[in-house]
């Protein structure tokens, strides 16, 4: 391989190299220093005296670990830095060091050999220094941070720019069904929803985010597994990212849907109580009014219920109830709404029926109930009385209106018999 040759080089060119290098040195933000074979400053740059204090005139000829060092120096970094400027080996370190005021600050020291590098006398060391205070003072608060995030029991992760996870801590990873956060580092954090509810967030909840950089409700999260579960979700717009804090509140929502539960429905037999067939019924029936098929409101009740109760005793009642809804159930679709509204008395919805005089349906209730008392196994005959009511698009009726209509065909029925 052809070389290039040397070109020789005039002191006049060497002097102008060596201001523009001594020019470059002192333009550098790194603090820079030139010390001999004793470890003794020969030269420093500006950066130097603007990190430290000291001017060159009071570095020249000194001993930079003993200028820069005070009472939390660590004097094992002092004495390998010391031992580098003397031997010309090669070292990196951080210090804790001291400016001319007193002021503490982290300094990452850099020493080389010139003679290494440049055709230079084995006297002659390079050391390059800078401020790491800033850098280890974040260094710390994330470890700090850290620490407070894997005792907390909500699932905390902080996004970078690119929305994807940066940080997660314990409980975040076990909510998801992973084993530590540092497995989720890098995933996307749209990847823990399912599709229905990526489009809430981004139709309006990034918006709100957005405008108030923060943002608190209640969402859909999906684990490892592809289980969905509830969780209060808090977001929280960062420099250059996003945090989010979630919670996992399946307990309180079944709790809550429990409680929901028993207050529409009543308790000896599961149907919903007044209040919660009155609930639901109305809105059903709103739109069952706007749809072909006719909806039929019918009225039930325990015949001879009192008599039950005052000869066989109020458990013997309760079994009866317990029977009539369960023989409603049997006999009505799904899709009807079955209520007690109190006492011996029931009411069901059936919407869009083909069944308009309501003949068919108790047909069917009688040959359910005709199998009930062909049992025989206890001392009273079962026999249920009826009222049908009957609504169509044409003749649209209230709730209420209905269940009057039901109520009076009912009585009606048992006068004539």
């Amino acid at each position: 391989m052809q070389t290039l040759p040397k070109l020789p080089v005039s002191p006049v060119t060497a002097a102008v190299i060596d201001d523009l290098l001594v020019g470059v040195a002192h333009m550098t933000t790194d603090a820079v220093l030139l010390t001999n074979a004793e470890g003794r400053v020969l030269w420093s740059n500006a950066a130097f005296e603007r990190l430290t204090g000291y001017e060159r005139s009071e570095t020249v000829g000194a001993q930079p670990e003993r200028l820069l060092a005070g009472t939390a120096t660590d004097r094992l970094s002092t004495m390998r830095l010391h031992a580098a400027l003397l031997s010309g080996e090669s070292w990196r370190g951080e210090v804790q060091h001291y400016r001319k005021d007193g002021t503490e600050f982290w300094h990452e020291v850099t020493v080389s050999d010139l003679a290494s590098s440049l055709e230079a006398s084995p006297n002659y060391r390079l050391c390059i220094g800078r401020d790491v205070t800033e850098r280890r003072t974040l260094a710390r608060r994330f470890l700090e941070l850290s620490s407070v995030m894997e005792l907390s029991m909500d699932g905390i992760a902080v996004l970078d720019e690119r929305q994807c996870i940066r940080i997660a801590n314990g409980a975040f990873a076990r909510l998801h069904g992973y084993a530590t956060g540092a497995e989720l580092e890098g995933r996307n954090w749209r990847s823990f929803y399912a599709r229905a509810q990526l489009d809430v967030f981004d139709r309006g909840i990034l918006q709100q985010l957005a405008l108030h950089e923060q943002w608190h409700g209640e969402v859909t999260g999906v684990r490892a597994d592809g289980s969905a579960y509830p969780q209060e979700l808090t977001l929280s717009l960062l420099s250059g990212g996003m945090a989010l804090v979630v919670r996992d509140i399946t307990e309180r929502v079944a709790y809550e849907e429990a409680l929901h539960h028993l207050s529409l429905s009543d308790p000896l037999t599961g149907l919903y109580n007044r209040r919660g067939f009155m609930l639901l019924a109305q809105p059903l029936l709103t739109v069952a009014t706007r749809q072909p098929g006719d909806t039929l409101l019918l009225y039930f009740d325990l015949n001879h219920f009192k008599p039950i109760n005052d000869e066989f005793g109020h458990h013997v009642g309760d079994h009866a109830l317990v029977e009539v809804a369960e023989i409603l159930r049997a006999t009505f679709r799904e899709s009807d709404l079955i209520g007690r509204l109190g006492g011996d008395e029931f009411a069901v919805l059936a919407v869009n029926s083909e069944d308009p005089t309501g003949d068919v349906v108790l047909d069917r209730l009688d040959k359910h109930v005709a199998e009930r008392n062909a049992r025989g196994t206890r001392p009273y005959v079962l026999s249920i009385g009826r009222g049908v009511a009957r609504c169509t698009t044409d003749a649209p009726q209230s709730l209420e209106h209905l269940l009057e209509l039901a109520d009076a065909e009912m009585l009606a029925g048992k006068r004539s018999r």
